[in-house]
């Protein structure tokens, strides 16, 4: 009974810190922005024709006012003039029920170099967008898959049948699939993680065990935070571990701590430092229960003891 309680606290705390805000598509962020300044070209990456376009996640408080701004990629000397201009930008504000909410928007600011005038003040557009044009395929797909997604994170949190939490995850999953493989990290990771999390609370475990691997495969492109990096490495150790396979277990629940161990030392690690230190308090007490199956006691008691270090 021990290992199935802590199973679940420790599922409901994957899915509740991997993704603390909401991640909006492009399209709805834009209807909400006022004000954009366009960012100033460098003058190095002027001079040599650097051009490209530079991703960034984006985390917008309450009041519509960006509060931070993290490179996901793009040409190395554009990436700091694009966090100083989307740092000036505002949206009005994001309502969820009619209450201003703190969301996560993916922004693509592009560089263009053959558009700069000679002075090194000049800015690259007159407004920059909070995305670059995409295909209407991909908007159409990334309408689907938010409503499907949202159908997913909604049934998980209230603890909806487990037949229902398998099928609303594992539709959303799918539609995350047409994405292409080099965009839409977050929402692909966080699609799998509910997934895989849905699948085994619904005794799916082999195919659980399919979309962990999936979610890894995605933060192993190096474009996801510590957090969600080891909510993927996390929840793949645990299909693995409810399927008997404690060996591979113990080497992605490794991986999923390191990742969690990092993310506590991060700007959004120090605001959330409660909920972070939960999931790697539960990552640790999941962990001892794998290496007491394999015989691994010592090892077991020193994670048991690096938990309890970190209670409240």
């Amino acid at each position: 009974m021990r290992r199935i309680g802590l199973f679940l606290f420790f599922l409901f705390t994957v899915v509740a810190t991997a993704q603390p805000f909401r991640v909006l598509d492009d399209s709805i962020a834009r209807k909400n922005l006022i004000k954009s300044p366009a960012p100033v070209y460098p003058e190095v990456a002027r001079a040599a024709k650097i051009k490209g376009d530079v991703v960034l996640q984006v985390q917008v408080g309450e009041d519509g006012r960006v509060t931070s701004a993290r490179v996901l990629s793009g040409p190395a000397m554009l990436r700091s003039a694009a966090i100083d201009a989307v740092a000036e930008w505002q949206f009005k504000p994001f309502l969820q029920n009619g209450v201003a909410v703190p969301v996560k928007v993916r922004l693509n600011v592009p560089f263009v170099a053959d558009a700069v005038a000679s002075s090194p003040r000049t800015a690259v557009v007159p407004a920059v967008k909070a995305e670059a044009p995409v295909e209407d395929a991909d908007q159409e797909i990334a309408a689907t898959f938010f409503a499907l997604s949202d159908k997913c994170h909604t049934l998980v949190g209230a603890r909806a049948s487990t037949v229902e939490q398998a099928k609303a995850c594992k539709e959303a999953a799918l539609e995350a699939d047409k994405f292409a493989p080099d965009s839409r990290y977050i929402e692909r990771r966080s699609a799998y993680v509910y997934c895989a999390t849905a699948l085994m609370r619904n005794q799916e475990l082999d195919e659980a065990v399919v979309y962990g691997s999936k979610a890894v495969s995605v933060v192993e492109q190096g474009h996801d935070d510590g957090s969600g990096s080891s909510a993927a490495y996390a929840v793949r150790g645990q299909a693995e571990a409810f399927s008997r396979d404690f060996s591979k277990a113990d080497v992605n629940l490794t991986k999923a701590e390191e990742f969690e161990r990092s993310a506590l030392t991060t700007p959004a690690g120090l605001e959330l430092n409660a909920s972070y230190k939960a999931a790697l308090r539960s990552l640790l007490s999941f962990h001892a229960d794998v290496l007491n199956a394999m015989g691994k006691q010592a090892e077991a008691a020193a994670h048991l003891k690096q938990a309890d270090a970190l209670q409240p």
